[in-house]
């Protein structure tokens, strides 16, 4: 049984968040890091219009970034798991665990040419899940792959979470790799759906949900 999940990340505008929504991906990712093309904007914040379901978590993605300001956007958008996405420590990642409302640290690591050993033993034990993406200045979005082949050295064991340029094609992958090597799976998919930045085609979203499994 596959237990891929779907994460639409870099969402902003409200009515595409209601759309996309209404689709119940598993997660949602808002960009709360001001240095990001797809940073929700100052005053963002989630509302009821936007009518997301509890089924659907919400992830806010920051870069290097205080744990009061992590601590702030979290209440504003409600997020029950925070992505870290810059050179955050062990500590960091240990008092943004503390964070009311938060039950799951995501801590990015990006990958050039080599499966990052050293790296993932570093996080394993503070975060629950490891968030593969290609290695960039941007810190993501950037649609380009790394080589997957390099993942056959990951520990199973480790949840994982793979970004970085994904689309629809990559979705029967994905899906042989959520049972077995990469189980469970989280496949965070951004610029591939996407009309402009931050802003998803409804019927991307849709076709890359009808072949989740």
């Amino acid at each position: 049984m596959s237990a891929l999940s779907l994460k639409i990340c870099g969402m902003r505008d409200p009515d595409n968040i209601r759309e996309v929504a209404a689709l119940t991906p598993d997660y949602m990712g808002f960009i709360c890091w001001p240095g990001s093309s797809r940073f929700v904007g100052d005053e963002f914040r989630i509302t009821d219009q936007m009518m997301i379901s509890p089924s659907t978590r919400r992830v806010g993605v920051f870069v290097n970034q205080s744990v009061d300001e992590i601590a702030r956007w979290t209440a504003r958008i409600g997020c029950s798991v925070i992505q870290l996405h810059g050179e955050e420590d062990r500590e960091l990642c240990r008092q943004v665990g503390a964070i009311a409302g938060v039950d799951e640290i995501w801590k990015a690591v990006p990958i050039a040419t080599k499966y990052p050993h050293e790296v993932i033993d570093r996080y394993r034990d503070i975060v629950q899940r490891v968030l593969f993406d290609t290695a960039s200045s941007a810190r993501g979005g950037t649609g380009k792959k790394f080589d997957h082949s390099v993942l056959a050295q990951h520990d199973p064991s480790t949840p994982c979470a793979i970004a970085g340029g994904l689309s629809s094609a990559d979705i029967p992958q994905l899906v042989e790799w959520s049972g077995s090597l990469l189980n469970p799976l989280v496949a965070d998919f951004n610029s591939a759906l996407e009309v402009s930045p931050g802003l998803k085609s409804i019927d991307a979203v849709r076709h890359l949900m009808q072949h989740q499994t």
